[in-house]
């Protein structure tokens, strides 16, 4: 019997959030600059961080103008494939990325980029392989579809 939910390891956020904060004490101790100046990272990184607030916001509305909740340990009854979930399966995913980046540019410290790889490790191993599981073992070929059309990044 398939599972009711994709079973991911924690909460994507709390994948993501620990690093984004291990950057900015890193930055306390051990200064990293990226660029010369801080206005060059403030001008690099809120854009980014901007990008992924309205990436999420976005993908939040196309998840719930279609009666799915982006909560991960719900059933999903509908696969998604419009709004931002033509572009990218993992718009979501995607934005907590973007504002992670963005958010090191913005300090103006390269501990964000050094930690990157390990939320993407989690999110893909922890939380994206296990969806795209059960995404194929609810919606089988239209999921197949789905994935051929679609990355699963950009």
């Amino acid at each position: 019997m398939a599972r009711e939910h994709a079973n991911v390891i924690a909460p994507p956020p709390l994948l993501v959030l620990p690093f984004l904060m291990a950057g900015a004490l890193l930055r306390l101790w051990v200064p990293l600059a990226l660029f010369p100046g801080d206005l060059i990272g403030h001008a690099a990184g809120w854009p980014l961080v901007l990008a992924g607030a309205a990436l999420m916001v976005w993908s939040v509305r196309a998840m719930t103008r279609q009666h799915e909740s982006p909560d991960i340990y719900r059933p999903t009854n509908k696969l998604i494939t419009s709004g931002p979930f033509a572009f990218t399966r993992n718009p979501i995913y995607l934005a907590f990325v973007l504002a992670h980046l963005g958010a090191g540019l913005a300090m103006n410290t390269l501990w964000h980029v050094v930690l990157l790889p390990a939320p993407l490790a989690l999110l893909h191993y922890g939380v994206i392989a296990r969806e795209e599981r059960y995404l194929s073992r609810r919606f089988g070929d239209e999921y197949q579809q789905y994935r051929a059309r679609v990355r699963r990044w950009l």
